[in-house]
């Protein structure tokens, strides 16, 4: 029980080992189905579903990454995976609309002084040690203008990924700004997954 709602999950049917082993080489088998392309519509309901599971039972250890996960996997039941996908599928759009949206989401939630007026926030955040990777805490020394930069084009890009990602003869303008962009998060500030799987995310545009 958590904030008023009930989690249930597989993964809390038992605490004995041989379970668990078995839920996680189940994921792993539909993550490989997947990545073959093979019986990817059950591969990929297989994949949600445990991936859910695995979510429920540590909910405090989850993040931005995990989420944005589950709803890659949902929206992936709906799109042709296998080995010859068709061109296009209303599975499709509505995947690439969810990664355009958390892009809109996040600059639209960037509405505090230190991305608009201050234009502190990535200084900031590499003052949080927690976050904060060795590389990131050598940038602390960065000149402020640098920093200032960093914040701005962070703010800039997340504001027009979605019209670029959204219209084909732009996506590829789109890929070049993001794929940079969480590469540097993902070498300046710990933050788990969420690097990695967003990169994922842009696939479905290639």
């Amino acid at each position: 029980f958590l904030r008023g709602t009930w989690y249930s999950s597989l993964h809390t049917l038992s605490r004995d080992v041989a379970l668990q082993t078995a839920l996680l080489a189940a994921a792993a088998a539909a993550a490989l189905a997947l990545a073959l392309g093979w019986c990817t519509r059950i591969a990929s309901v297989a994949a949600w579903l445990l991936c859910c599971s695995l979510h429920s039972r540590n909910p405090l250890t989850l993040h931005g990454g995990d989420v944005l996960l589950r709803l890659l996997l949902f929206w992936s039941m709906f799109v042709p995976l296998g080995p010859r996908p068709a061109r296009t599928s209303l599975g499709l759009h509505c995947l690439r609309a969810q990664v355009a949206l958390m892009y809109a989401c996040a600059a639209l939630s960037k509405s505090g002084a230190e991305w608009w007026g201050e234009c502190s926030a990535v200084h900031l955040a590499l003052q949080l040690d927690l976050i904060a990777t060795p590389a990131g805490i050598a940038l602390r020394d960065a000149p402020p203008a640098l920093l200032c930069a960093a914040t701005r084009t962070t703010l800039v890009i997340e504001l027009l990924a979605a019209p670029l990602l959204l219209y084909p003869r732009t996506r590829v303008v789109a890929l070049a700004v993001l794929l940079p962009l969480h590469a540097s998060f993902g070498i300046f500030l710990r933050l788990g997954t969420f690097p990695l799987v967003s990169a994922i995310a842009l696939l479905p545009f290639l």
